[in-house]
């Protein structure tokens, strides 16, 4: 018997075997589709241009490989690495670099689930559905799309990829390029050191070398990241100007509680408005609640989401939904806390409704098992109905891109800042967000 309760070996995978190619190149052009001119006119996004892009046109390659900016909080290898690459090439081609990376990281995902095997997406309908998830709730926020900037929370994504894959039916090379690619989406953020409690459920569940192997990994880069974490906080303090900016801003029970069932639970799910009105029309009218910040609001916000997660643990007590479990509360948790403003909602939402959303495709398989009860398997179809819910959800959310993130009149095209600057190198690089934030970066006339 494997972690999850099941065989082994995937049911169908090999005469689905020639959907795995097609199904990736599919998804290619459906990234690329969403808006071409990424590709063809590429952008730099805030940070990635105003801090690590500048600063290694600056420094050069050990400065911009190593540099931590504070209020980033941790070590941000997914954006120094590309932005140091972008520094060494012709001006006009750096965002092309980032852009790239980014692309690059994205097929790796879909690769791991269509050529991996498995607990969770372990045949061939659930890895193409898996696939179409993580595209879904990358929707929950366009601002995420393609850019290193927000990297890292398809880095924490990778993480729970591998918590679901079956180690036990992978070569030694694939062990190897696991173990490379979780070191680099450790280094890379915060987000895949929070899921260690999970990784040791994951390892303690089926007792394998290699869960211990990348339990050790996450474990390392978890220490290092706390590491650069507490030298942050002792050399420029926690506040405004120093770690996190306007970060570690922990809401009360109400707001907080609130904001984890909208967001992250039922928002994948319905949609933005949906879940409002469950919320705010429905739930908190039928209770004569008033006020969000209130006991009442987080208390019953808090038993709504515990019953969710309870109820997808219990129909399918295996270790694996155990561990899923766990990385959905530890990533909410420390979105609440590290979200700025304090608002775990649109980016900060990403990587706990796919974790859910795991979760139930991790359930679908009750509703055909003829060896479970009656009650068993209407679970099964409770979860197989959400999931459909939150697909339609998801693929809605995915045809549209926000006006921040995409092109629009007046929007700055670097072609164009570059010439502007090579005419005076004096003028400030306008990058995205447009509208929006104002970012600039400045760029040494020498570079």
């Amino acid at each position: 018997m494997s972690l999850n309760g099941a065989s082994d070996n995937e049911v169908g995978t090999r005469s689905l075997a020639y959907y795995r190619p097609i199904t990736l190149w599919l998804l290619i052009l459906i990234i690329v589709a969403r808006e071409p001119r990424f590709f063809t006119m590429p952008r730099f996004w805030c940070e990635e241009a105003s801090f690590y892009f500048s600063n290694a046109c600056v420094t050069g390659v050990c400065g911009g490989l190593f540099k931590v900016f504070t209020v980033q909080g941790s070590f941000m290898l997914c954006m120094t690495l590309p932005s140091t690459i972008a520094a060494r090439v012709p001006l006009e081609c750096a965002p092309l670099v980032t852009t790239g990376f980014s692309f690059l990281f994205y097929v790796i995902l879909f690769a791991v689930i269509l050529y991996g095997r498995s607990y969770v997406w372990e045949s061939g309908y659930k890895k193409i559905l898996a696939c179409i998830m993580i595209l879904g709730v990358s929707g929950l926020a366009d601002e995420v799309w393609l850019n290193t900037t927000n990297l890292q929370i398809f880095c924490g994504m990778f993480c729970v990829i591998m918590l679901a894959e079956n180690l036990s039916e992978v070569t030694r090379a694939r062990k190897w390029i696991y173990r490379v690619l979780l070191l680099f989406c450790g280094l890379s953020g915060l987000y895949s050191s929070v899921l260690l409690p999970s990784f040791f459920i994951r390892w303690f569940g089926d007792r394998k070398r290699e869960s211990l192997v990348q339990l050790a990994i996450v474990a390392a880069y978890t220490v290092f990241q706390g590491v650069v974490v507490v030298v942050l906080a002792l050399t420029h303090g926690i506040h405004q100007d120093g770690l996190g900016g306007d970060r570690f801003m922990l809401p009360g029970l109400g707001q907080g509680a609130t904001q984890v069932l909208h967001w992250q639970v039922l928002q994948p799910m319905v949609g933005a408005e949906s879940a409002m009105y469950l919320i705010y029309r429905f739930l908190w009218g039928k209770l004569g609640i008033d006020s969000v910040d209130s006991a009442a609001a987080g208390l019953v916000s808090a038993l709504a989401i515990m019953a969710v997660i309870a109820l997808l643990v219990l129909w399918n007590r295996k270790a694996l939904q155990l561990a899923l479990a766990s990385a959905f509360v530890s990533i909410s948790l420390f979105t609440l806390v590290g979200s700025l403003g304090g608002v775990a909602g649109v980016r900060y939402a990403i990587l706990p409704s796919f974790i859910l959303i795991a979760m139930l495709l991790n359930n679908v398989h009750l509703l055909t098992d003829s060896t479970r009860g009656v009650s068993t398997r209407l679970c099964g179809a409770v979860c197989t109905i959400l999931l459909l819910m939150s697909l339609a959800t998801g693929v809605r959310n995915y045809c549209k891109l926000d006006m921040l993130a995409g092109y629009q009149e007046g929007s700055p095209l670097w072609r164009e800042e570059v010439r502007k600057w090579r005419e005076n190198p004096a003028t400030r690089l306008r990058v995205f967000p447009y509208p929006g934030a104002d970012c600039t970066i400045v760029i040494p006339p020498q570079h």
